[in-house]
């Protein structure tokens, strides 16, 4: 009897999916059903059909826990996902998502590099040996310099990998994650504010007194004159490039150039003239 009234259901919602999509049949409120159906590996097979071809992700995430061991080991559903631009934006909700990955895909390198590649700060989702994997881990960093942060101690010393993961997005937090001999290299701190002038907080204090270098931090974000040393905090050039970037910067301007009449002026917007300092 049980047999049949199964049969009956996996019969009964294969209709649902046809017709009204896989969303319809999520939606149930027993969730033995759906679980029972899903076993059936031709139920199954065309409820994943279903999904590429048109994959709900809000309400994947809300069922994530009814259907999760039907697909954990799917690499096509999950490509799916990846490929869809709703959940790349979506940090928080795509964490929620993506945990649910088999481990054995998330050893897998290449299906690991695409997630990483497609799926913003996933790397902490990967299996954490392949970031003790020089190539996958130096293509990891060049995609967001923040995966150094996954690294291996050896690598973060690895002076290839720290400047690759510094040369990419994010490349404050890869400051931050490298080795602190390498906030000391004038090579390594220079291409990182000039890409994020905010890596100028995980500089060194010689570094951070280092006019150039500061120099280019601020041109890049005004507000990295927060980070600057003191005595380079009364260098004209230095302040009128941090408030001609961002008016915001004025809260870091000493207070006796707060009134000055050039910065004001350059913080505004109001001064398009070249000016001499």
């Amino acid at each position: 009897m049980k047999k049949t009234s199964i049969i009956n259901n996996i019969e009964k919602y294969r209709r649902v999916i046809k017709n009204e999509g896989v969303y319809s049949f999520l939606q149930l409120d027993d969730i033995g059903v759906i679980k029972e159906c899903l076993q059936n590996s031709e139920f199954l097979s065309e409820f994943k059909e279903v999904i590429y071809s048109n994959p709900d992700c809000k309400i994947l995430s809300e069922s994530i826990n009814e259907i999760k061991d039907f697909i954990k080991c799917d690499g096509l559903f999950w490509e799916t996902l990846m490929n869809n631009s709703w959940v790349r934006e979506d940090v928080e909700y795509n964490h929620k998502l993506f945990r649910h990955i088999d481990d054995r895909l998330l050893s897998n390198k290449v299906f690991a590099m695409n997630l990483i590649k497609k799926i913003p700060n996933s790397c902490d989702l990967v299996n954490n040996a392949l970031m003790h994997d020089r190539q996958f881990a130096l293509e990891a960093v060049r995609h967001d310099g923040s995966n150094l942060y996954y690294a291996s101690e050896d690598l973060k010393i690895d002076r290839e990998v720290v400047l690759a993961a510094v040369s990419s997005q994010n490349s404050a937090e890869a400051l931050w994650a490298a080795n602190d001999n390498f906030k000391n290299d004038r090579e390594i701190v220079a291409v990182a504010v000039s890409i994020d002038g905010l890596a100028l907080e995980h500089a060194s204090q010689d570094l951070k007194n280092d006019r150039e270098i500061v120099l280019r931090a601020v041109s890049n974000r005004g507000i990295a004159l927060e980070y600057a040393n003191k005595e380079l905090k009364n260098d004209m050039e230095i302040l009128l490039s941090a408030v001609d970037n961002d008016e915001h910067a004025l809260a870091y301007v000493p207070d006796k150039y707060k009134n000055n009449p050039l910065i004001n002026l350059v913080a505004t917007g109001t001064y398009n003239s070249e000016y001499k300092v």
